[in-house]
């Protein structure tokens, strides 16, 4: 998993580092260097995910992008030291600033990995219930502290909605659905015309309590894939460890 993030400050808009981050990101992918070093570890395809959050410093967007290789790499460190100045071309051709050591950072490793990928379908759907942990603000964050009446977040917002409309939060490469035997992918109507009425599995409000304030929810969406039988299990692991803390 590749994140990517570039400097920032409060004088700068929403659209302006959402324009300047999604040109980045092209012109990185489009050059020679990314497209050679892409051809050495196999990349397959690519799955790039836009997150948006508010600090102190303003406006923070930033991309995780799942990339699928057919090749093993040896060395994450030395991949990371030959990315992040592509990176930080691409984004002062971007006019962005050139971002430090972080700017761009690999995480590999299949636990790690599912483990986001569980988080991310669960948690970014789900950001208006979480509890903030961090200075930063989701969008639905700013919306729940103007519903508490702050004026600001509710005009960073509007700003937030304005800016997204019409962009994708996840954007698949092509062919890589069908490489991974996916299907097409769905429309926001299609999906939401989809009955989701149906229980899978009901929890008592105890142990969900416990799976919100320990961040499981990745945990507990691993589980259900793999069955019932599998999701009732960590239920009662859950509750034994409840019991246990009482």
């Amino acid at each position: 998993m590749m994140t990517l993030t570039a400097p920032h400050s409060r004088r700068q808009s929403l659209p302006t580092l959402l324009s300047g981050m999604n040109d980045a990101f092209r012109t990185m992918l489009n050059r020679c260097s990314w497209k050679r070093i892409a051809r050495e570890i196999g990349v397959v395809g690519k799955v790039r995910a836009l997150e948006v959050d508010h600090g102190s410093h303003g406006w923070h967007v930033h991309f995780h992008v799942l990339l699928f290789v057919s090749g093993q790499i040896s060395n994450v460190a030395s991949l990371t030291e030959l990315l992040l100045p592509l990176w930080q071309s691409a984004c002062i051709a971007a006019r962005l600033q050139s971002p430090n050591d972080h700017g761009l950072m690999l995480d590999q490793g299949s636990e790690v990995l599912a483990h986001y990928a569980c988080k991310w379908a669960v948690e970014s759907v789900n950001k208006t219930n979480m509890t903030k942990s961090r200075k930063d603000r989701s969008p639905f964050d700013l919306l729940r502290d103007f519903g508490n009446g702050d004026r600001v977040a509710g005009s960073l917002f509007r700003e937030y909605a304005h800016s997204i409309k019409g962009l994708r939060q996840l954007s698949w490469s092509k062919g890589l659905r069908k490489r991974l035997n996916l299907g097409q992918e769905r429309t926001d109507k299609q999906i939401s015309d989809v009955d989701t009425e149906e229980t899978f599995l009901p929890i008592p409000v105890p142990i969900w309590k416990l799976i919100v304030r320990n961040n499981m929810r990745s945990e507990l969406l691993a589980r259900c894939r793999l069955g019932k039988e599998a999701a009732f299990d960590f239920l009662i692991e859950l509750w034994q460890m409840y019991s246990l803390r009482l």
